[in-house]
């Protein structure tokens, strides 16, 4: 459990931790840590209800589950889109499989 002094510090104006590439800042280095993943080049996995970006797609449904209650919490492992249902989730997937169920005539 965190100290009394520790949790004061979420209330103060001051947030020593400075993102370099924002200018956002922050009361713990933890958070500054995750919030420059979303500056990486790599993937990222945007929220639709908020401005919270993930690396991670798992992370992403996860946030959505416990911030957006009734929100399309099933997200995209490839791209990130997220969906209402599973079932829908299931049916967009195909687009990102090289096994094409059909053949062009």
């Amino acid at each position: 459990s965190c100290s009394l002094e520790q949790h004061m510090v979420i209330h103060t104006e001051e947030r020593e931790y400075k993102c370099d590439q924002c200018p956002k800042a922050f009361n713990w280095k933890s958070n500054l840590i995750r919030h420059q993943m979303s500056h990486d080049s790599g993937k990222r996995f945007e929220c639709e209800n908020c401005v919270k970006v993930f690396t991670d797609p798992s992370n992403l449904q996860r946030h959505i589950r416990s911030q957006h209650v009734g929100a399309r919490a099933h997200a995209c492992p490839d791209c990130g889109k997220t969906f209402a249902t599973s079932s829908g989730l299931k049916q967009h997937k195909h687009i990102h499989s090289t096994v094409k169920p059909f053949i062009c005539k």
